[in-house]
C-alpha cells in the first residue's frame, strides 16, 4: 500500500470551502487504496468540532497537527511567521516519513521541501505568484492542476505537458441522495412554498476578493419588477459579511420578505438548501478565469437548474446542455437566464436531467483514483 502525506497550511476544521476539497480528497485517496495521513497546523481555532464529523467524512486516515507559531497581535507578520514556522516543522517531520508520495496545495511549503525531498506533488489551484507558481512546478515531480487554464498558463511558461494532470474539483454524490421532496425541505429549513426560489449558497468573499453576489442581488431586484412570485436565497454568509449583505438589500429595495439571509450552515446541509431552490445562480467577474469553483460540482448534483457566468473556465464543465450560460459582470442578462428557466419547464427539465448525468463522472473517487494512476 502506497503512503501519501497531504501536508497544507490550512485550518481545519475550517468554514472555508478548501476545508471541504482537502478532507473528501484524503478520505477519497485512502478508499482508492493509499494510506493516507493529513498533516496541519496546530492552530487556535473557534471551531471545536471534530473534523471527520463536521465534514461526514469517514475516518479512514489520520489527521498530524504540527506545531508553529499563530500570533495574532503580530499583524500582516503574522501570516509569514506562521508559514515559516509550520514549513520549518513540517521539514523535520517529512524527513523522518517513508511517504510515496508527499502532496499539498500549499506553494512555499512545497518550494521549501524541494531542497530536501524529491517525491512532491502539487495540486495548483491558483497562479496568484507568478515567479512562485512556476518554480514551484519546475520543482515538483507533477502538478495537478484544477482547470485547462491553469494547464495551459504552466505550458505557455516552459512546463513540460506530460508533467501536469488536470483534475477537476469533485463532488460527494452521496450527500444528494435525499428522499424528502423539495416542498419538504422548504418546509424543514423554513423557505417559503409559493414562490420560485432564486439560490446562491457559498462564501460572499474570498481573499478578499468578491464572488459576484452584490450582482446577484442587483439582478433580483431587477427580476422581481418583472416576477414577484420569486424568492432570493443567500446562504453562508459570516458575520462579518451579514451586516453588509443588509445594506445591499436595503440599496436594492429588497425587504425581509423577499429574502432569507442564511448565515454559515454545517456542511452536511448545503445539500438540502439546494435542493429546495428552483434555480441556483454562480456570478463570477470576467477577470477570474482559472478556478474550478467547489459550488459547482455541488450545485450539478442537486439536480436543481444552474444559471452562470460564461467564461472559459466555467465552459470546461459546463455548457448550453446543462445549463444557462450568461454574459459575466451583467445583471440584466443574468435575469433573462434566469427568467428563461422559469418560464420554460421543457427547457429546465432538459437542463436538469442532463446536470445531473454529467455530474457523476466528477465524485471525489474518480478524482482521487485518476491523481494516484498519474502519480
Amino acid at each position: 500500500m502506497k503512503k501519501l502525506l497531504y501536508i497544507t497550511n490550512a485550518r481545519i476544521p475550517t468554514e472555508k470551502a478548501h476545508g471541504i476539497q482537502i478532507m473528501k480528497m484524503c478520505e477519497a485517496f485512502s478508499k482508492a487504496g493509499a494510506k493516507v495521513e493529513l498533516v496541519v497546523p496546530k492552530r487556535k481555532n473557534p471551531i471545536t468540532t471534530d473534523p471527520f464529523e463536521y465534514y461526514s467524512v469517514e475516518k479512514n486516515f489520520s489527521i498530524k497537527k504540527l506545531f508553529n507559531f499563530d500570533i495574532r497581535f503580530l499583524g500582516p507578520l503574522r501570516f509569514y511567521l506562521q508559514l515559516l514556522s509550520f514549513s520549518l516543522s513540517a521539514l523535520f517531520f517529512v524527513i523522518k516519513s517513508d511517504a510515496d508520495y508527499i502532496y499539498s496545495r500549499t506553494e512555499f511549503l512545497l518550494f521549501f521541501l524541494s531542497f530536501f525531498k524529491k517525491n512532491l506533488y502539487w495540486e495548483m489551484h491558483t497562479k496568484s505568484n507568478k515567479k512562485m507558481s512556476l518554480a514551484v512546478a519546475r520543482r515538483v515531480k507533477k502538478v495537478v492542476a484544477i482547470s485547462n487554464g491553469l494547464k495551459q498558463y504552466l505550458i505557455e511558461n516552459g512546463i513540460q505537458e506530460d508533467k501536469i494532470l488536470v483534475a477537476h474539483d469533485g463532488v460527494d454524490l452521496a450527500e444528494f441522495d435525499i428522499s424528502e421532496s423539495k416542498e419538504e425541505l422548504r418546509e424543514e429549513l423554513e423557505l417559503p412554498k409559493d414562490k420560485k426560489i432564486i439560490g446562491y449558497v457559498g462564501k460572499m468573499s474570498g481573499v478578499g476578493e468578491s464572488k459576484g453576489v452584490e450582482g446577484i442581488i442587483e439582478a433580483f431586484s431587477l427580476l422581481h419588477k418583472k416576477n414577484i412570485n420569486v424568492f432570493l436565497m443567500l446562504v453562508g454568509a459570516n458575520d462579518d459579511e451579514r451586516e453588509g449583505l443588509r445594506v445591499l438589500l436595503k440599496k436594492y429595495n429588497i425587504g425581509e420578505e423577499k429574502c432569507a439571509l442564511i448565515g454559515h450552515v454545517l456542511h452536511a446541509q448545503i445539500p438540502k438548501y439546494l435542493k429546495a431552490a428552483d434555480v441556483l445562480v454562480m456570478n463570477y467577474s470576467s477577470s477570474d478565469h482559472f478556478f474550478s469553483p467547489l459550488k459547482l460540482f455541488e450545485y450539478m448534483a442537486s439536480g436543481t437548474m444552474i444559471v452562470t457566468s460564461d467564461m472559459p473556465n466555467i465552459r470546461e464543465v459546463l455548457n448550453e446542455n446543462n445549463a444557462v450560460l450568461v454574459e459575466p459582470d451583467n445583471p440584466e442578462s443574468l435575469v433573462e437566464g434566469i427568467n428563461k428557466l422559469l418560464n420554460d419547464l421543457e427547457l429546465s427539465g432538459k437542463i436538469s436531467k442532463q446536470t445531473f448525468e454529467d455530474v457523476q463522472k466528477y465524485s471525489w473517487q474518480k478524482r482521487a483514483g485518476r491523481i494516484l494512476n498519474f502519480m
